[in-house]
């Protein structure tokens, strides 16, 4: 999968995203380097509206909309902010904003 395609199916699915909190959504890793294989997982990082959106519900929410909108690919669903440095690290280096 490229990154291009990637990014205009998470636009695609935008307006659902926002309904659920979503302000901002990228890409990282292979995906977002164009790399990625028939194998690869789509590694989606969001920052959600403050407070309002953070229940456990409402992320699972976010993660099976990825997944119907990504078919036959595992998504990797990351909020922001990221406590772990090496994950941080991964995706200030790979980032690719959608919106």
């Amino acid at each position: 999968m490229k990154r291009e395609e990637a990014i205009a199916i998470l636009n695609r699915v935008r307006p659902e995203l926002e309904a659920r909190g979503v302000m901002h959504a990228g890409l990282f890793g292979s995906v977002a380097r164009s790399e990625a294989g028939p194998r690869s997982d789509a590694d989606v990082v969001v920052s959600l509206t403050p407070n309002k959106w953070a229940s456990l519900f409402n992320r699972g929410g976010i993660q099976v909309l990825l997944e119907e909108a990504f078919p036959e690919r595992y998504v990797d669903v990351i909020v922001e902010p990221v406590e772990l440095e090496r994950l941080r690290a991964a995706i200030a280096r790979d980032r690719a904003h959608a919106f």
